[in-house]
Formats: C-alpha cells, sequence, structure tokens
C-alpha cells in the first residue's frame, strides 16, 4: 500500500498502521516497508503495536535499515529498531556489496 502525500509525522504513522492492519486483514504474510521514521525519538506505540500484531498473525514486516551509515544499535532507527521477532531490518547494497550511498 502507497503512503504518499502525508503531511505530518503522526499522520504518516496513522496512515502506515492502518495500511499494516489492512495487508494482515487481506491475509499478506510479508511486507515491504522501505521507509523510515528518522533516527532519535521517532518510536510510535501505535506502529508498535500494529507491528506485534502482525507478528501474532504470522506476518514479516520488512523494513528499511536507514541511509545514513548509522548503527541501529547506538541510534534507534524506527521501525528497524521495534523488537519483534516479526520485524527484517535491512540495507541496500551496491554491486561491490558496500552498503548503497543514496
Amino acid at each position: 500500500l502507497k503512503l504518499d502525500g502525508v503531511s505530518s509525522l503522526s499522520a504518516f504513522v496513522s496512515a502506515a498502521v492502518e495500511a499494516l492492519d489492512y495487508a494482515v486483514t487481506m491475509g499478506a504474510k510479508i511486507s515491504s516497508n522501505s521507509w523510515g521514521l528518522g533516527y532519535g525519538e521517532s518510536s510510535s506505540a501505535a506502529l508498535d503495536a500494529a507491528i506485534a500484531a502482525a507478528g501474532e498473525a504470522g506476518h514479516l514486516f520488512v523494513c528499511a535499515a536507514g541511509n545514513d551509515y548509522g548503527d541501529n544499535d547506538e541510534s534507534s532507527m524506527f521501525p528497524c529498531t521495534y523488537e519483534h521477532e516479526n520485524v527484517l531490518c535491512v540495507a541496500a547494497t551496491n554491486s561491490d556489496d558496500d552498503l548503497a550511498s543514496f
């Protein structure tokens, strides 16, 4: 589901939760989420709960690790650093298998 034209962080999170809930309801077993809320204090209890509920339904939530060469263990990048077994955090690499530079 496309998350376009959202003007604020809270509206984006609401749209992301709604999209994930819809995907799970429609039977999707995996979602690709190539977006992030940013580093630091962008955590959302609603999104955290939606990802957890999706996991309970057997849904794999694949998400972006971020494009800033950051260490997600030192500085959280959400939703990548939510600690659920169904979260798969991935990074982009170039043809040499080095981190991509976007």
